[in-house]
């Protein structure tokens, strides 16, 4: 899965971007580069760093961003997009907010209506299972011009809804990678901004470094045997000795 986060720097007007992508089964970071921002640019030469290191991924969990889409599909022609169910849902609940402020509509029908559609998208179905429960919903607000719309751009996004099919322990959002964001959120709110960007990709490369050695020891479910464990054990190569940094 991949993801960007914008950090500050100081005296530049524009927030810059730390573009990463972790290995979900394994948690660990597998390469990452920083750009101005998340361009099909950025990502073509982040995913062109995991094709040096022999890794192709057979499916790639982002959100909605078409650069970061197009980039993988021209850097791993056979890698299979899933989009992030809870980004997606995001962008219909925002979508619903707008239609029944302008439409005026009930909002208890709006909020009825996505949960039905988050119902059918947060749990791993089978193409017949999906297909009937949408059909359904078509079917219930076929009136409805602005709901139909939304059902049928789902309909349109289906594949890389479903893109989990075929393949074990598939994660259906980038929860993962988010909690990454948050854990380096914490660190940059206090230290605010960057003095520069010489600095900034220093301090970041010494922050994956740091979390790439630190032992995990919360991990839970089909994950517990990584407790005791270096993220980068999991995924170097055999008979590859790293120098402990710390």
């Amino acid at each position: 899965m991949c993801d960007g986060k914008y950090f500050k720097i100081k005296g530049w007007s524009r927030k810059y971007c730390l573009l990463w992508i972790v290995d979900y089964l394994k948690h660990d970071i597998v390469a990452y580069t920083l750009a101005p921002s998340e361009n099909y640019q950025a990502w073509a030469r982040l995913f062109s760093l995991v094709r040096i290191q022999n890794n192709y991924p057979k499916i790639l969990v982002c959100d909605g961003l078409s650069s970061i889409q197009q980039a993988a599909e021209f850097a791993f022609p056979k890698v299979k997009i899933q989009l992030c169910i809870k980004h997606y849902l995001s962008n219909i609940k925002q979508a619903l907010k707008e239609y029944v402020e302008k439409e005026l509509k009930n909002s208890e029908q709006a909020k009825e209506f996505f949960f039905s559609v988050r119902k059918v998208l947060t749990v791993k179905r089978t193409e017949e299972d999906f297909n009937r429960r949408m059909f359904s919903l078509f079917e219930k607000h076929k009136e409805d011009m602005i709901l139909t719309s939304i059902l049928l751009q789902v309909e349109k996004d289906k594949e890389k809804l479903t893109a989990y099919k075929g393949i074990k322990y598939a994660p259906l959002t980038t929860n993962f990678i988010e909690g990454l964001n948050s854990h380096l959120q914490t660190r940059l709110t206090k230290i605010k901004s960057f003095n520069s960007l010489s600095y900034a990709r220093l301090w970041i490369n010494g922050y994956i470094l740091k979390r790439r050695f630190t032992i995990w020891t919360d991990c839970k479910g089909r994950f517990k045997k990584l407790n005791g464990k270096i993220p980068l054990d999991q995924t170097k190569k055999r008979g590859v000795v790293i120098p402990s940094y710390f």
